[in-house]
């Protein structure tokens, strides 16, 4: 009962403290834009009428900003699929663009953890306040904390197909093969109709040579 009670107390402690963040201006405004579809990262993103007018929102603790950008990421993923579930999603990389600033972040990338959402705001903010003339919505116009827009797209993660070209090679594959050659359950393989397969994973019959029997799929 005892561990019980210091749970909610954790939980009110961090509600509240989530609560000051967000009095504080501190806390970015974030707008996630992905394919047609508008979220906010944190509940202090303006909702406008017509099609922003259900804006769901991701987070309701705004320290993550704090955090290295591995965890935005992986939050903007989880909630992501929440709303919008498939499998392209849950096992591509995600790519944000920020276009305010010509940035682009690739989910996988090392420097994700030596950066954070707060670095990256604290940039545009300081452009932005260097900026005269500026357009945009009225909602977004905040000279202490203007709306910045993160456009997510998805691509096919390095690791994922690497994986399928030792596959391929595993297989006695050939450069014929490698733009047709995919192994993920949503697209399976595709292989020229010349070929006869016992299933639709094996190329061909050929034994593979030893000095290919070396690749390695990486874990």
């Amino acid at each position: 009962m005892e561990e019980d009670d210091n749970i909610d107390e954790d939980d009110a402690v961090s509600e509240a403290s989530s609560n000051l963040l967000m009095g504080t201006r501190l806390i970015p405004k974030i707008r996630i834009n992905y394919n047609r579809s508008k979220y906010g990262l944190f509940s202090n993103v303006p909702v406008n009428n017509g099609s922003d007018a259900t804006l769901q929102h991701f987070s309701i603790k705004p320290e993550i900003s704090f955090k290295p950008m591995n965890a935005t990421f992986q939050l903007i993923r989880d909630s992501l699929l929440l709303y919008l579930p498939n499998t392209q999603l849950a096992s591509s990389e995600l790519i944000l663009s920020v276009a305010e600033l010509d940035l682009e972040l690739q989910e996988d990338n090392i420097y994700n953890k030596k950066i954070t959402l707060q670095d990256i705001v604290a940039i545009y903010k300081s452009l932005y306040s260097n900026t005269s003339g500026k357009e945009g919505d009225s909602d977004d116009l905040d000279d202490e904390n203007p709306v910045l827009n993160f456009n997510i797209t998805c691509k096919k993660r390095f690791l994922n197909r690497y994986n399928e070209l030792v596959e391929l090679v595993d297989n006695g594959g050939n450069l014929n093969h490698v733009f047709k050659f995919s192994n993920s359950s949503g697209d399976p393989v595709v292989l020229d109709d010349d070929y006869e397969t016992i299933d639709k994973r094996i190329i061909n019959k050929s034994p593979v040579s030893s000095s290919d029997s070396d690749i390695e799929i990486i874990d």
